[in-house]
């Protein structure tokens, strides 16, 4: 039932007296809230990891599409999406939060399943707008991406939240409207609904179609506010392999404060041949 809320004992928290809990949020999409999923210390370190001088996948542009530029592809810096990134591979922590996202899906643990863990960075007005994690089955000629005819794609997203943050960067759901945030604040302008931010003055000044709306969505659709420790489940794809348009989700922007998240991505067959 929406907002039944249950613990999780057979995956082993990582923080000894808070057991991790899942909290069923949205059937459609499929959408759960993950409470107690990462230890402060495990934040602190992806963190401190995305940022490290020694880190060869360190934090730099966002970049959007299937070629990763940490396999030396040519990927692409799109102006819809503001965020910095940076991955961590290999790290005993990344490693382990893989793991247990793995147990939580309750998928045997194969690392060709898995991506490396994606971290971000989302400053004061910087966000991604609306998008699927999943790839168009089109994406390319070179792989096939049809889970329905015995492709591989992303089957499963644990979003974690390695920060609070004081005002915005949430995740928003665009396809499922929010009967509740529409009555409260539909009609209202961009400036009316950041005018007690600091953000409003910079938002006035470099305003563009894609960012309106992004805020307006983040105030009358289906979104979650970040909590340092916990993260999101949601899928990518529907039990017969088909992909889920309802999936589709933004990263709301910030208006105060900084943003820290990451993504475990986890495919339902493996990303390199089949």
């Amino acid at each position: 039932a929406i907002g039944h809320r249950f613990a999780v004992p057979d995956v082993q928290s990582p923080v000894a007296e808070r057991p991790i809990e899942l909290e069923m949020y949205s059937r459609s999409p499929k959408v759960f809230h993950v409470h107690n999923f990462l230890s402060a210390e495990e934040a602190r370190f992806l963190v401190k990891k995305a940022q490290s001088k020694d880190n060869p996948y360190s934090i730099r542009p966002s970049t959007t599409g299937h070629k990763s530029w940490t396999q030396g592809g040519e990927a692409e810096v799109a102006s819809t999406r503001t965020s910095h990134n940076g991955f961590d591979v290999d790290s005993p922590t990344a490693m382990a939060v893989k793991r247990r996202a793995f147990e939580l899906l309750r998928i045997e643990y194969v690392e060709s399943l898995a991506d490396g863990i994606q971290i971000l960075r989302y400053k004061p007005k910087q966000a991604y707008i609306g998008h699927h994690d999943y790839f168009p089955t089109g994406q390319s000629g070179d792989f096939n991406w049809d889970p329905q005819r015995g492709g591989s794609n992303r089957f499963a997203t644990v979003l974690l939240y390695l920060s609070d943050v004081s005002e915005g960067g949430g995740t928003v759901f665009n396809r499922k409207v929010n009967a509740t945030a529409l009555a409260l604040h539909g009609g209202k302008s961009l400036q009316e609904l950041v005018a007690d931010s600091d953000a409003a003055a910079a938002f006035k000044k470099r305003k563009q179609p894609w960012e309106e709306d992004l805020v307006k969505a983040c105030h009358t659709h289906f979104s979650l506010r970040p909590k340092s420790g916990d993260a999101i489940l949601f899928y990518s794809q529907n039990p017969d392999g088909s992909l889920d348009d309802m999936s589709e989700h933004a990263g709301c922007p910030v208006l105060n404060g900084t943003k820290w998240a990451a993504n475990v991505w986890v495919w339902n067959a493996p990303r390199y041949g089949q």
